[in-house]
């Protein structure tokens, strides 16, 4: 049996950092970084569809707050 998260660990990944994936069965696996020196992490459907949920309401708050800051320069 599978628990829901088995490994913590904090990842930063900016921006033209390789990020590739596979299918195998019925989990996504994506690969970040290059084959010598990255890391793994594989989701079933459902828990893709959770993190990209998540993902979607951060990039927005991301968005949000940087106009906000474009705003309060230009002023």
């Amino acid at each position: 049996m599978y628990e829901s998260v088995s490994v913590s660990a904090c990842v930063n990944i900016r921006t033209g950092c390789p990020i590739e994936y596979s299918i195998f069965d019925d989990e996504v696996e994506f690969h970040c970084g290059t084959r010598s020196e990255g890391f793994e992490f594989v989701f079933d459907a459902n828990a893709l569809r959770a993190f990209v949920d998540r993902s979607n309401a951060a990039l927005a708050e991301l968005e949000i707050k940087k106009l906000s800051r474009d705003l309060d320069g230009s002023q």
